[in-house]
């Protein structure tokens, strides 16, 4: 039956969230407050025996509660409302009766968050992708520390193993050489860190 069908919009935070429950007139029937947490909020959803139709705002925990709440909940639609804060004040909080409004109305557009394998792939993809950069930091660390005694290092030679001795020598106190060996020593090991985690991505990738 239509009336059955509920809507729920989700307030997510680290700690809590705001749920509210709307029937198929737009009716608040409830606002609750409850942890955030797998197996309260499970339960709770599970609470309802009929239709129950669920909204909260992509962002750093939506993907994990998309994958919690899918088996218990009738649809799940993550959401980008940044078109709607275009016709109001963009600071504002979208809050759970907007969801559950919007998402009602039929006025949400779903963010693919995708499956446990699609996010390992992506997590390890960010994860490898951070150890560049990482490591590019400390390569450009390098060369500004030879250059701040003008110490020319043009070229990738300046961060060969096999080199490094010549290198530390030019530094005319000890001092600078320390300094720089552990410059070396976190760029050797982001190096390792970045093939472990390229090997584990490719072979996660073709599975």
């Amino acid at each position: 039956m239509k009336s059955e069908i509920k809507y729920a919009g989700i307030d997510l935070h680290q700690s809590t969230c705001l749920i509210e429950i709307q029937n198929s007139t737009g009716e608040t029937e409830s606002q609750t407050v409850v942890k955030t947490e797998a197996e309260v909020l499970r339960n709770f959803f599970r609470g309802f025996a009929r239709t129950i139709h669920v909204a909260l705002e992509v962002g750093t925990q939506s993907a994990w509660l998309y994958e919690i709440l899918k088996p218990v909940v009738t649809s799940i639609t993550v959401c980008d409302v940044r078109k709607h804060k275009k016709s109001g004040n963009k600071s504002d909080r979208i809050d759970a009766h907007k969801l559950a409004t919007w998402l009602r109305m039929g006025e949400l557009e779903q963010v693919y968050q995708g499956d446990r394998n699609i996010r390992k792939l992506r997590d390890l993809a960010h994860a490898y992708l951070a150890t560049v950069s990482d490591s590019i930091r400390v390569m450009n660390r390098i060369k500004a520390f030879y250059r701040s005694w003008s110490i020319r290092c043009a070229g990738r030679d300046v961060y060969y193993k096999r080199n490094r001795e010549d290198w530390l020598s030019k530094f005319p106190i000890p001092e600078s050489g320390i300094r720089a060996r552990i410059y070396y020593a976190q760029l050797d090991l982001l190096k390792e860190q970045r093939k472990e985690i390229k090997k584990v991505f490719l072979k996660e990738a073709i599975r």
